[in-house]
């Protein structure tokens, strides 16, 4: 009989033991629960946070590409331009050394013709 109640004894200090473990266990996993109950609250937050960002940058993208394609047309019109205006340009410049040519053409030939009136005149006032 003593040898059972020495069993029982220790029986149930191993229960108490387990009991002691077992408590501890389920503090830990309570607490391990919240920890992560937390931390998965903190990382949808984050993921939410990170999708409004990469929809925010979706856009910009989506803005800043509508804008270089559109300087990108409007420096092709102005090479266009740039390249008519230098066409034109070299018109005008081709002639004004045309005119150039026939003025100084024409001031000579006026120029010899005031020489040989004045010689006219000189010819005929010695007269």
């Amino acid at each position: 009989r003593d040898n059972l109640t020495a069993k029982v004894a220790d029986l149930q200090a191993k229960v108490e033991i387990a009991q002691e473990k077992h408590d501890r266990t389920l503090e830990l996993l309570g607490k391990k629960e919240a920890e992560w109950t937390h931390l998965e609250t903190e990382l949808r937050k984050k993921l939410n946070q990170t999708e409004v960002e990469w929809a925010n940058s979706q856009a910009n993208g989506a803005i800043l590409e509508a804008q270089l394609k559109k300087r990108m047309g409007n420096e092709h019109l102005l090479a266009s331009q740039v390249s008519s205006l230098a066409s034109r340009l070299a018109e005008i410049a081709n002639d004004a050394k045309e005119n150039t040519k026939k003025y100084e053409a024409l001031i000579k030939e006026l120029e010899e013709e005031r020489s040989g009136l004045r010689k006219t005149v000189a010819d005929l006032t010695a007269r």
